[in-house]
């Protein structure tokens, strides 16, 4: 249903450009993904090596949106 609407908002506003930007934010949301991803790998195996660590309020509130 998403991916529908976004390529019908891509045709109508990008005209003969749309199919290439529906793709292109397809692609951005796949790299997006695989980041988050990493992130989420990078952030268990800190919290294991460290349960306590000192942050930055911002990093914290990263980690307990992730649980």
């Amino acid at each position: 249903m998403y991916s529908s609407t976004l390529l019908q908002y891509c045709l109508n506003t990008y005209q003969q450009f749309g199919p290439s930007r529906f793709t292109d934010l397809l692609s951005i949301s796949h790299i997006i993904n695989g980041t988050y991803e990493s992130f989420s790998q990078i952030i268990l195996t800190l919290k294991y090596y460290h349960p306590k660590p000192q942050t930055k309020q911002l990093f914290i509130d990263i980690l307990d949106s992730m649980e």
